[in-house]
C-alpha cells in the first residue's frame, strides 16, 4: 500500500513541477513539508520575483515585491536575494505538497487537470510582468520629463516675483517685483524698474499676419533698426548672452544717451500663434547682476491659459 501511495505522489509531483522535475526531485529527497530546509537555487537568487511568478507562486511573489520595496529603502536587498536563493526550494516544495494533498481528493482526471493548472511554469506571466514594469518605468520617466518641462516653462511666483499679463491678455510672465507693470499703448507688456532705470518690454506679432518666410530674426532686425533711428547702437561683444530655457536669437548693443551709456538687449521667441519680441535696457554696471532674473523672466513667458 505504501508503494502505491509513493508512486502516486511521484506522479503527482512530476505533473505539478513539469519542467526541471528531476532537479527538484533531488533537492526534495528525504525532506518533509513540516520542516524547513535550505538548498541553493541560483535562479531564485538572481531573479527571485520573476522565478516565483514563473513557478506560479503568486502570493509569495507579491510578498517578495513588498519586501523588495522596503529593501530598496533600507540596505537589505542582497540579504533578501540571499534568503530567496536559500529557501526557494523549500517554499516550492511546501507549495507542491499542499497542492498534491488537495489533488488527492479528486479523481485521476480532475487531479491531473488541477495539478497542471496550479503547477507547471508560467513564462507568459513573466514576460507580461517584465513588459508591465518597463511600461511603468517608462511612464514614470515620461511623467518626470513632462513635469520638468512644465516647471521649466511655467514659473511659479515667489516672494520676489509676481505674474504680469499683457494688455490683450495673450501672454503671462513671472517678473521681479522691482519691475512694475505700467500702461503703455505702444507695447503689449511694459515693465519698468525706476531704481535701475531699466525697461523690460514684450511685443506680440501674430503669425497669421506675416508670410511664412518671416522668422524671429526678422522682428529683431526691425526693432534694432527702429532704435538705431533714435540712438546710435553699437554691438557689445565682451558680454555673455542670457541663458534662456529655449533656443532663440539674441543680440546686445550699447548706446550713449547724454552722459549715460545703456545696454539694449533683443531676443525673439516663436509660440504656436505668435512671435514674442523682448527688448531690455539696462546700465552696463547692472547687466551681470540682473542677467539671471531677466533670463528667468523671459523664459517664463507663456500663453495665458486662463482666457
Amino acid at each position: 500500500m505504501e508503494q502505491v501511495q509513493r508512486t502516486w505522489d511521484d506522479w503527482a509531483t512530476e505533473t505539478f513541477v513539469g519542467d526541471n522535475y528531476y532537479y527538484y526531485k533531488t533537492k526534495w529527497e528525504h525532506q518533509i513539508p513540516e520542516r524547513s530546509f535550505s538548498s541553493w537555487n541560483w535562479a531564485a537568487f538572481f531573479f527571485p520575483f520573476y522565478w516565483l511568478i514563473y513557478r506560479k507562486m503568486y502570493l509569495y511573489s507579491f510578498f517578495f515585491f513588498l519586501a523588495s520595496v522596503i529593501g530598496y529603502i533600507l540596505p537589505i536587498g542582497l540579504i533578501l536575494h540571499g534568503l530567496a536563493g536559500a529557501y526557494a526550494n523549500y517554499m516550492y516544495y511546501k507549495t507542491c505538497n499542499t497542492t498534491i494533498r488537495t489533488a488527492s481528493q479528486y479523481s485521476n482526471d480532475d487531479a491531473l487537470s488541477y495539478l497542471k493548472r496550479k503547477g507547471g511554469t508560467n513564462l507568459l506571466g513573466v514576460i507580461l510582468t517584465i513588459a508591465a514594469i518597463i511600461i511603468l518605468i517608462g511612464t514614470i520617466f515620461w511623467g518626470l520629463t513632462l513635469l520638468a518641462d512644465t516647471s521649466g516653462t511655467t514659473s511659479v511666483p515667489n516672494e520676489n516675483t509676481y505674474n504680469v499679463i499683457s494688455v490683450n491678455k495673450d501672454i503671462v510672465a513671472t517678473a521681479p517685483k522691482t519691475y512694475e507693470q505700467e500702461t503703455d499703448n505702444s507695447n503689449d507688456l511694459y515693465l519698468y524698474d525706476d531704481i535701475k532705470d531699466s525697461e523690460l518690454i514684450f511685443n506680440l506679432y501674430y503669425k497669421d499676419d506675416y508670410q511664412d518666410t518671416v522668422n524671429e530674426q526678422y522682428f529683431m532686425d526691425n526693432m534694432i533698426d527702429y532704435f538705431n533711428t533714435q540712438y546710435t547702437l553699437s554691438p557689445v561683444n565682451n558680454k555673455e548672452m542670457l541663458t534662456l530655457d529655449h533656443q532663440a536669437p539674441q543680440a546686445l548693443f550699447k548706446s550713449t544717451i547724454g552722459t549715460n551709456i545703456l545696454y539694449f538687449y533683443f531676443t525673439c521667441e516663436k509660440f504656436d500663434k505668435y512671435y514674442v519680441l523682448t527688448t531690455f535696457t539696462i546700465r552696463p554696471s547692472d547687466w551681470d547682476r540682473v542677467s539671471k532674473e531677466i533670463a528667468d523672466t523671459i523664459s517664463s513667458v507663456r500663453p495665458n491659459d486662463t482666457i
